[in-house]
């Protein structure tokens, strides 16, 4: 049965958090190293956002291992620093 206007739930309880990701891959005896920020709920979400990603740049379909090195939730947002006389031409 489909919903009705006001059974729509427009707010959401569950924050989406941006996660950083880094990982190795090795196909064909070539080893490259990925950094990535993925959006997720929790550490499934982010899992298969990766899969995604990994799905779309190697499509080929040669075999490939992943390392994961780190994936965690990033926790502070950078604030711009203005330039006010620390750098002279």
């Amino acid at each position: 049965m489909a919903k009705t206007w006001e059974d729509v739930e427009w707010g959401s309880s569950t924050d989406k958090k941006e996660w950083v990701v880094e990982y190795t891959v090795e196909e064909g005896g070539t080893i490259t190293l990925h950094l990535t920020i993925l959006s997720g709920e929790d550490r499934d979400e982010i899992e298969k956002g990766l899969l995604k990603e990994l799905r779309s740049v190697y499509i080929d379909g040669n075999p490939i291992e992943v390392t994961v090195h780190r994936m965690e939730v990033i926790h502070e947002s950078s604030e711009s620093q203005p330039f006010d006389g620390m750098f002279s031409p």
